[in-house]
Parts: structure tokens; C-alpha cells; sequence
């Protein structure tokens, strides 16, 4: 048998409660491999200091952060994975209408900021299209997955949640499937929300008729790649040490 060098998966996600309800899937699907969760405490695609010219860069800057806290080197890590929101990011201007308060429905996004909404999403689209070229990030394979609307939308199949429901909900996640990480997974891969296709027709669908604010995800795809690679390892007799 041959000796393989352990590397390291950077997950980047967009909030705490992400990390809360995913990190232990993502450690069984990961395996051989460590991993290490990013969380980015926002939307790194919608920063006001991210477009199309600099979001690689920002990206990479998150990377380099994870790499120096964790006292790594850039040769310890196999792959970058990039969890985003859809947001409802990809509907048109028409479909974003004014209103007291900020809801996603399945029709439309209602905001009290019309303007700035807009602005967003044509922030989010120009960022995302740039990373969707990207198959490496500064050398490391890199490949960004979406939950639409969110993490909520596809894990509880809720909207609009507060701080405070975001997190229950997360921890109520995690419990539920502490001990039942296949059934995660399974729940992750077969479920309504799980878009069939590759991966290019899962970006080109979410991207039309306005599927951005329904709720669909192409994380299955990152789990069934990591899945057969696990048995790519077994069957070769490789191991790590």
C-alpha cells in the first residue's frame, strides 16, 4: 500500500449557523481528509469592497486567513469548497418590489430598499459568474455549491427567520443527525431540493425563470464527488497516515 500525505478541505460558509448545522456532515463526507470550516460572518460576495476584479483575491484573502490561524501551508490543502446563499439573486429587477419589510417569497423579494436590493443581486451575479470560471483559487481546486434562498430554505425548508430561530434550527440540525450522519447525507442527495444534472446545469438552472427564490441546492454534487473519491481510496488500497 501506498502512503498518502493528509491535506486539508477549507469549507467556506456565510455565517455561524452554517458551521453549526453542516460541520459534522462535512467531516464524515471529507474523511480521509481534515477539514476546517471558514466562517466568513457575511456574504463575501456582497461585500461593498467585492466585484467581478477583486473577488478571487477576497476569496483567496479568506484562504490565507485559514491557513495562518491554523498554522498550515498552502501544501497542506487538497481543495477549497464554497457554500453560497442564492439570495434570489438571479430574478429580475421586476420581481424585487418595495414594502415595509424585507420577505422572500417564491414570486418575489418584498424590502423596504427596492434600490439597494437591486444593487445586490447585480453585485452577487457579477461575483458569482467570475467564480464559477475559477476551477483553482491561488493553485488549490476550488468549486462554489448554492442553497437557495438559504440554508434555511433547503435544510428546514423555512424563510425569513430571525437570528435567534437561524440558530435553534441549526443546533436542531446537527442533534437530529449527531449520531446519523448517513442519513444526512441521504437527505442531502435524495431530496426534492437535490437538483439533477451535473454541475454547470445545476448553475444554468437556479440561474432562470426565477429558481433563485425556490428552494433547490447542488451540495449533493460536492457530496457524491467526495463520496466516490472515499471509494476510489478504498478500492486503490491507499491509506493515509
Amino acid at each position: 500500500m501506498k502512503k498518502m500525505p493528509k491535506k486539508v478541505v477549507i469549507l467556506i460558509v456565510e455565517g455561524k449557523t452554517d458551521k453549526n448545522a453542516l460541520e459534522r456532515i462535512f467531516r464524515k463526507i471529507c474523511e480521509p481528509d481534515n477539514l476546517i470550516v471558514k466562517v466568513f460572518h457575511g456574504d463575501i460576495t456582497t461585500h461593498e469592497w467585492t466585484n467581478p476584479s477583486q473577488i478571487v483575491n477576497a476569496v483567496n484573502a479568506a484562504v490565507q486567513n485559514c491557513i495562518s490561524v491554523n498554522h498550515l501551508k498552502n501544501k497542506d490543502i487538497a481543495e477549497i469548497i464554497h457554500l453560497v446563499d442564492t439570495d434570489g439573486t438571479f430574478i429580475p429587477d421586476s420581481s424585487v418590489i418595495s414594502d415595509e419589510n424585507l420577505k422572500y417569497t417564491d414570486e418575489v423579494i418584498e424590502t423596504p430598499e427596492p434600490g439597494k436590493i437591486k444593487q445586490r443581486n447585480l453585485q452577487k451575479f457579477s461575483n458569482i459568474k467570475r467564480l464559477l470560471g475559477k476551477q483553482t483559487i491561488k493553485n488549490h481546486p476550488y468549486t462554489i455549491y448554492y442553497m437557495s434562498v438559504n440554508l434555511d430554505h433547503v435544510l428546514y425548508d423555512l424563510r425569513n427567520l430571525t437570528a435567534i430561530e437561524k440558530e435553534n434550527n441549526a443546533f436542531a440540525f446537527a442533534d437530529k443527525y449527531y449520531n446519523a450522519q448517513e442519513d444526512a447525507i441521504n437527505f442531502l442527495c435524495e431530496s426534492s431540493f437535490s437538483m439533477k444534472g451535473d454541475y454547470f446545469d445545476s448553475w444554468n438552472f437556479i440561474q432562470k425563470n426565477g429558481n433563485s427564490l425556490h428552494r433547490y441546492s447542488n451540495i449533493h454534487i460536492c457530496i457524491q464527488n467526495k463520496m466516490q473519491l472515499q471509494k476510489d481510496i478504498s478500492a486503490s488500497g491507499d491509506y493515509l497516515f
